[in-house]
């Protein structure tokens, strides 16, 4: 699958995205808590095994990034997930170790950023993509 044939189907599934992402609507509704829920169980089910929560929640943030036409990078990533109850980070201090899985698993890429030396983007791969628009078909 080419990155072409990925961004077509990327409205559906930012029009998705967009209306469950974490970082900007709080899920104060029912149809928002089940919809996050059908998402990560979908995701669960498609992702390969043993991917834990937080690389499921780090694929969604590098989605929404993405298919909002930013990159992400591992500072946006941690500031977007923010904190727990007891004030520990969400995606935990193991962040760059979390994205590293995801890229050896082919969901993601990370790429040296040509605007700053120190910092990488993270974006979809079509790997990625695909794995996100079957998600998006399962439950739409």
């Amino acid at each position: 699958m080419s990155d072409d044939h990925s961004q077509q189907d990327a409205p559906v599934a930012l029009d998705l995205i967009s209306s469950i992402t974490l970082t900007h609507h709080r899920l104060t509704t029912p149809e928002y808590v089940g919809e996050v829920s059908d998402l990560l169980l979908v995701l669960a089910r498609l992702m390969p095994p043993q991917t834990s929560l937080r690389q499921a929640v780090a694929f969604m943030l590098v989605a929404s990034s993405d298919l909002s036409g930013r990159a992400a990078s591992l500072a946006m990533l941690r500031r977007s997930a923010g904190f727990d109850r007891q004030g520990i980070e969400l995606l935990g201090p193991s962040l760059g170790r979390t994205t590293r899985s995801l890229e050896a698993l082919g969901l993601i890429r990370i790429e040296d950023s040509e605007e700053d030396a120190r910092a990488s983007n993270i974006k979809l791969s079509p790997k990625g993509y695909a794995l996100l628009t079957d998600a998006m078909a399962v439950i739409s």
